[in-house]
């Protein structure tokens, strides 16, 4: 509507507010405030998505890489190695070398004519022969503890020094449990039977079948040996003859390796705590007790009175 003035003008006429215009008016303020609210949480939540999903990457990113430092420890390294020798590890193999990191899970192996010695952060010293294989299956140790060592030999010789740990070396056949010992590890198979031999050279050794439904232990004392077959419990102890112990020392020689060749976790040779020097030379058992001295000879004055008529 469009109303005249007095002076010739035209001006648009004011429109009256009425109670249809005002309600009308009202709803359309309200549905564009309502409009521009919403709007506005939704910006503000996309806005609070974004930056809670960068937060969860930066969170997650930390954590994974806690976990992967974590996850796996160095346990040990290689002190000593001739021939040919591997460490597998994360479904890669690398060849070994003088000081080459040990961590947990990592699975050693030697080939022919090979040898490799090992030495962990507990003080254990293992020393593989030819055509070992052996698994990192478990390393716990915490400075002032008393920590915990499990090993799968799966197959080939090894001798250990057992040092400041709960010491455990499983086979496919049997399981021995020490601390502060020398023990010798003989795993293969003689006419399609598995079978362990295991020779205590120092200390101490419980022995048992690796099988749970198989009960029963024996425990080997130095210079003593045990033969545990596949499927069966471990017979009673016996002395180990001489040429056991002699192929203890020749299957486990470092002569000829590269490295340091006398490294080891302890000070003191072949002490009962495992903190030995892990030499080469096998155990020398107690002596036998010298044989009683000779009889010393008696002097006997015998006194002869001949009778004068005999003359």
């Amino acid at each position: 509507m469009k109303i005249l003035t007095g002076n010739g003008r035209v001006r648009p006429a004011t429109p009256i507010l009425t109670p249809a215009f005002a309600e009308a008016s009202a709803g359309k303020l309200s549905a564009a405030s309502s409009c521009f609210r919403t709007r506005s949480l939704k910006g503000r939540g996309r806005l609070g998505k974004a930056l809670g999903k960068v937060a969860t990457a930066i969170l997650m990113l930390g954590l994974s890489a806690g976990i992967a430092l974590a996850a796996d420890p160095e346990a040990g390294k290689v002190v000593a190695l001739r021939g040919g020798v591997t460490i597998a590890r994360g479904g890669s193999s690398v060849e070994a070398k003088v000081k080459s990191p040990i961590l947990a899970h990592d699975t050693v192996k030697t080939g022919a004519a090979a040898r490799a010695k090992l030495l962990f952060i507990d003080d254990s010293v293992l020393t593989l022969g030819e055509k070992s294989q052996l698994v990192v299956q478990e390393f716990i140790h915490e400075k002032g503890k008393i920590g915990t060592s499990i090993y799968n030999l799966l197959d080939g010789k090894m001798r250990s020094v057992v040092g400041k740990t709960k010491f455990e070396v499983k086979t496919p056949t049997a399981v021995a449990s020490a601390r502060g010992t020398i023990i010798f590890f003989d795993v293969g198979q003689h006419n399609n039977q598995a079978f362990s031999k295991i020779i205590c050279l120092e200390g101490k050794v419980e022995v048992r079948s690796i099988l749970p439904g198989i009960t029963g232990s024996v425990l080997l004392t130095p210079g003593h040996m045990v033969v545990v077959k596949g499927g069966e419990a471990p017979p009673p102890p016996a002395p180990a003859p001489k040429s056991e112990l002699d192929n203890a020392r020749q299957a486990t020689s470092q002569s000829g390796t590269s490295g340091d060749g006398g490294s080891s976790g302890g000070s003191s040779a072949g002490s009962s705590t495992g903190t030995g020097t892990g030499s080469d030379n096998p155990v020398t058992l107690p002596p036998p007790p010298p044989p009683p001295p000779p009889a010393t000879p008696t002097k006997v004055n015998v006194n002869i009175t001949i009778p004068t008529g005999a003359r």
